[in-house]
């Protein structure tokens, strides 16, 4: 339940932690892009990573502390085909604002600025300009070159169901951990408050974690590790180890070449199998059933 609190509890002066809230931490506030029933609010949003990336001393020559933040970035005047990724219309562009940060370049992955007013990506622009507009509501929309600057760094937020089956994390894959990614928060957040952090979620200034929160927080979210539970089977004295796959949306999973097909018609049968691949009998499929698939210990 300690997970469970950090992840809904909300900063007491939002959206920014005030003083207090920080030296208590507890605070996730998680819910600003990650609300029910969906997880994810479907938007996009800079949380430091790509900065963190080119910051960091493994890049060297000159990428320090600061190097993203005061780094000179294309306007949507000055901006060249060539400066976007390569598309079939124009399949040898540089690409170098999708890389990897590398020693004496300017080489970054700027996120979904590479795709926003591209011309070569038509159908993405009006859905990218109504996220990018929602945070300027109710006042008008501002031009395409303010929102082509807000769109720096920014990527897409994913779910977090199964995070505990999806490693490594970030765009970038950089943390191989949850313990690690969550506490990336603790310095970006600093970094959202101190201003520090170019183009920065602003939800990002409402998080006051401490070390000590990382660990219960971490739990919680393996909590939402939906698709597989291991469980136990026996037949005839067996032990088995045995993977509880759940329907989603009321469908059954797609079934693999031969030992989950059946054929025993409506309504939808799924086979519990042992590792051997003696059958242990079937199950009837429903919205809520499971399926059992199981391997000798």
């Amino acid at each position: 339940m300690a997970g469970l609190k950090i992840f809904l509890r909300e900063a007491s002066t939002p959206p920014t932690a005030s003083s207090a809230d920080m030296a208590l931490g507890q605070i996730g506030n998680c819910l600003a892009c990650y609300a029910a029933p969906n997880l994810t609010g479907f938007k996009l949003h800079n949380t430091g990573v790509a900065q963190r990336e080119y910051d960091g001393p493994a890049v060297g020559a000159g990428h320090v502390l600061g190097s993203f933040a005061a780094f000179s970035i294309l306007n949507l005047a000055t901006r060249k085909v060539n400066d976007l990724p390569a598309t079939e219309q124009h399949p040898s562009t540089s690409d170098r604002f999708r890389s990897i940060p590398t020693a004496g370049t300017t080489l970054t992955d700027l996120g979904v600025w590479i795709v926003f007013a591209n011309p070569d990506m038509p159908n993405l622009q009006a859905k990218i300009r109504a996220i990018l507009r929602d945070e300027h509501l109710p006042l008008a929309c501002p031009a395409d070159s303010v929102l082509l600057d807000e769109a720096i760094a920014r990527f897409k937020t994913p779910g977090i169901r199964d995070l505990d089956h999806s490693t490594p994390y970030m765009h970038n894959s950089k943390f191989d951990t949850l313990d690690n990614a969550v506490g990336f928060y603790l310095g970006s957040s600093s970094s959202a408050r101190a201003g520090t952090l170019r183009n920065g979620a602003n939800a990002l200034k409402g998080i006051a974690l401490l070390p000590a929160d990382i660990s219960p927080l971490v739990a919680f979210l393996k909590s939402l590790n939906e698709d597989y539970q291991q469980g136990r089977s026996t037949k005839a004295g067996a032990t088995s180890r045995c993977m509880i796959h759940r329907q989603r949306n009321g469908r059954p999973p797609t079934p693999r070449a031969g030992a989950f097909s059946s054929s025993r018609g409506s309504p939808p049968y799924f086979p519990k199998i042992n590792a051997d691949g003696t059958n242990l009998g079937y199950t009837v499929g429903t919205p809520y059933d499971s399926f059992l698939i199981c391997s000798a210990r």
